[in-house]
């Protein structure tokens, strides 16, 4: 019975040593704002906030995808924009560099990371609206 006893911590510290650190990218933003509404920026910043619970999870690289329907971002398929995977550790003050945006539209956009052992991780979509883009 005690070496069950035994068997049993041990299994359970080597699962609890050996498990996959969670990484969440949180509060999403775009120029500063929370699915922002009427934009006038051509290039907004985005911005998000890495949570772990474990210490020393870092993101090492990162993409942002920017599409035109929330269908399209569920596929990974940025038709607006997508920066492909950068070496970064940058979180905030990142500048959109994709096609224009046009006059009130809606775009959808999430971001990837990777931590430092290559893992990837996936925000929650967001959104934005632009407004008046041009006269």
């Amino acid at each position: 019975m005690k070496n069950l006893l035994y068997l049993f911590i041990f299994i359970l510290l080597s699962s609890a040593c050996s498990e996959k650190p969670q990484l969440l990218i949180t509060d999403l933003k775009c120029e500063y704002k929370v699915n922002p509404l009427g934009i006038d920026v051509e290039n907004p910043r985005f911005s998000w906030i890495l949570q772990s619970e474990q210490r020393g999870v870092t993101q090492q690289a990162r993409q942002i995808l920017v599409s035109s329907s929330s269908t399209l971002l569920d596929e990974n398929k940025g038709d607006i924009w997508d920066s492909q995977k950068i070496k970064s550790n940058l979180t905030s003050q990142v500048n959109y560099q994709g096609k224009p945006l046009q006059n009130n539209q809606k775009y959808f956009w999430k971001v990837i990371t990777w931590d430092q052992q290559g893992d990837p991780y996936q925000s929650n979509s967001a959104f934005f609206t632009t407004g008046l883009m041009h006269d």
